[in-house]
């Protein structure tokens, strides 16, 4: 004679349960996955846009030194024409017109291009970061997170 393979009552009960554990578990969990979740995609995007800020001032300050003139009183003269075409490299990555930005309102952005001393350059920016997610992360407790902040970077080369 085989034995019966079938479960008890007692054994389908205790399954039964363990599903429903298992759910509010998941319902207690889940809002601090999401929110872990929310803070890694708002760090990884803050680091993406710094990193196109940084990028941006090297090749700025790489054409501005390559077009700097040197003055006779050992400083730096830099042509407002120069200084638009560096700018111009920094907000759309290259020279040609028609060119998308490399960052959403990268052109009103505060960029300052000016000669350090006598053979360095330098081209600052301050970009207002642009959360993913409307710049406030929930909370806990009624208070949100404000995720807004302004990225800096700077780049200094010498003059050729």
């Amino acid at each position: 004679m085989t034995p019966d393979r079938r479960p008890t009552v007692n054994a389908r009960c205790i399954a039964a349960r363990q599903r429903g554990i298992a759910a509010v578990e998941m319902v207690l969990v889940t809002p601090f996955l999401l929110l872990l979740l929310i803070g890694v995609a708002e760090i990884s995007n803050a680091f993406m846009q710094y990193n196109t800020l940084v990028k941006g001032t090297q090749a700025a300050a790489r054409y501005i030194a390559n077009h700097a003139t040197p003055g006779n009183t050992n400083l730096i003269n830099l042509t407002d024409e120069e200084i638009a075409k560096a700018t111009k490299l920094f907000v759309y990555g290259t020279l040609v017109d028609d060119a998308p930005a490399l960052l959403d309102g990268l052109a009103s952005a505060t960029i300052s291009v000016d000669p350090i001393d006598s053979v360095h350059v330098g081209v600052t920016v301050s970009y207002p970061y642009r959360p993913l997610f409307g710049g406030l992360i929930p909370g806990f407790y009624g208070s949100s997170i404000d995720s807004r902040f302004t990225l800096t970077a700077s780049s200094v080369m010498r003059a050729l």
